[in-house]
């Protein structure tokens, strides 16, 4: 065997352990931070603070944007990369 043919088959073993790899991988989905409320924040403020708009982390936690929202020291909110 040649170098040349070593090295395809080498590159060819490898490409296939990699698809193996990939295709059995276990999946973990994608799980956005947690933000912890603290004294004096507002829903505003935390939107500001991760450049969002506090209207759509309103909705996407849960809360009626339409209402007062209040916010207790301690309570998680996520944050939403998209």
């Amino acid at each position: 065997m040649t170098k040349d043919e070593k090295l395809i088959k080498n590159i060819v073993l490898f490409v296939v352990i990699f698809a193996i790899t990939i295709a059995v991988a276990p999946y973990t989905p994608f799980l956005p931070p947690n933000y912890i409320v603290r004294e004096g924040d507002t829903i505003e403020s935390i939107a500001s603070r991760y450049n969002k708009n506090w209207q759509i982390i309103a909705l996407q936690n849960g809360f009626d944007a339409t209402k007062p929202i209040v916010l207790i020291p301690g309570q998680k909110i996520k944050i939403y990369y998209l």
